[in-house]
């Protein structure tokens, strides 16, 4: 069963060689059709998902000297930004703007016009631009910055990260009761106790800014 409660964070492949596009990767999976029915593959049941993050661009950074072309995927940079955001401010605060360190160049390096350009709605759920779908590493005036947090999710409502952590958050919360009082018998003990522990947790939360 998957996990409902844990996000994936990985890299979304670099274009192929000659390509031309930097988001040709992003639009080639919203063109697929995984089993040539017309679903895209960034619909919904597959990509297209509030527990899956896609970093991008490529980075050269020294971790990745030995590594071809002195590359590496986002997704580890990416994430470490995302923990040290929810260490310091909580789950669901957006990690866009924290400072990418060690990054040296971007493959490929993404240019204004890139960043704001979208996708159609189609079978995909559309993005107003990029980083609408993707979490994305960027060049700014003071070095390489994280400039979304986003997940792939069709759904709008689902797209930002802190939402997506922040419903993961109580989800595993409810899970971690229900184990706890797995053979408690049903009954009004145990509806209050876990309606007062869930309220409990709502309330912390929205004392946190949730």
């Amino acid at each position: 069963h998957p996990r409902r409660d844990a996000i994936l964070v990985a890299s979304l492949p670099r274009p192929a060689p000659g390509a031309g596009d930097p988001l040709a990767p992003l639009e080639t999976l919203a063109a697929v059709e995984p089993i040539g029915d017309g679903t895209s593959a960034l619909a919904e049941g597959w990509l297209g998902s509030r527990r899956l993050q896609l970093a991008y661009p490529w980075l050269a950074t020294p971790a990745a000297a030995g590594a071809p072309e002195g590359l590496e995927g986002a997704e580890g940079i990416a994430a470490g930004l995302i923990a040290r955001s929810t260490l310091a401010l909580g789950a669901h605060r957006s990690a866009a703007g924290r400072e990418a360190t060690g990054v040296a160049r971007l493959s490929p390096e993404l240019g204004s016009g890139e960043l704001a350009r979208g996708l159609a709605p189609g079978a995909a759920g559309g993005a107003d631009w990029a980083g609408d779908r993707l979490t994305l590493v960027a060049r700014g005036t003071s070095g390489f910055r994280l400039i979304s947090d986003a997940t792939a999710a069709v759904a709008r409502e689902g797209r930002a990260g802190g939402v997506s952590r922040l419903i993961g958050a109580i989800e595993r919360a409810a899970r971690d009761l229900g184990h706890d009082h797995l053979f408690e018998p049903s009954g009004e003990a145990l509806w209050a106790e876990t309606r007062a522990a869930l309220t409990g947790l709502m309330e912390r939360l929205r004392a946190a800014g949730a």
